[in-house]
């Protein structure tokens, strides 16, 4: 029963970090056109949503 809830968990994680990816691609194609104007991807990585989504793809890619 024990492995059961532990693969359930890991499931559960994994659907929530597609959709937490999912999410903040989404909202990326609302803050681009914005942040166009200041100079591209260098003014996005400097934003702190930036750096949060580059931090959580390494994450991602990490398991």
């Amino acid at each position: 029963m024990n492995d059961f809830i532990a693969v359930y968990k890991k499931i559960l994680y994994k659907l929530f970090c597609a959709a937490a990816v999912f999410i903040g691609i989404w909202l990326s194609f609302f803050i681009e056109p914005f942040q166009s104007h200041h100079g591209n991807m260098i003014f996005y990585f400097q934003s702190d949503f930036g750096k949060f989504m580059v931090y959580f793809l390494l994450a991602m890619s990490a398991l």
